[in-house]
């Protein structure tokens, strides 16, 4: 079975060499944690990823776009992209509310909230 190794983006750190921070023999996995978007509550156009994927032989895995949920903590593939709530509500426009105070969840948290 294939072994995918997932490493500390440069620039996140201050490693002379890209730590690994997971393993996994799912490649979806490997892809998604990859491709896990950080730029959410960060101001500006700062750098989306934050870390990157290779296979057993040291290629690269193509990122699957996502994001973490803040409420259930699982990693989410993008689609729509995640919802924006403050204080329990969804918002109707999350964008017009400083991004470090945004609680961004998935359709499923936002469902229990709405209900």
């Amino acid at each position: 079975m294939a072994k995918f190794t997932m490493y500390r983006a440069p620039g996140w750190h201050g490693e002379p060499d890209d730590p690994i921070i997971g393993e996994t023999d799912d490649r979806q996995h490997a892809a998604m944690r990859a491709g896990l978007r950080v730029d959410l509550g960060m101001p500006g156009d700062s750098n989306k990823y934050d870390a990157y994927a290779t296979d057993e032989d040291g290629t690269e895995v193509d990122r699957i776009e996502s994001f973490q949920c803040d409420e259930c903590g699982e990693i989410v593939e993008w689609g729509n992209g995640p919802i924006g709530t403050m204080d329990g509500r969804i918002l109707g426009c999350p964008q017009a509310v400083e991004k470090h105070l945004v609680t961004w969840v998935c359709e499923e948290c936002a469902a229990e909230m709405d209900a």
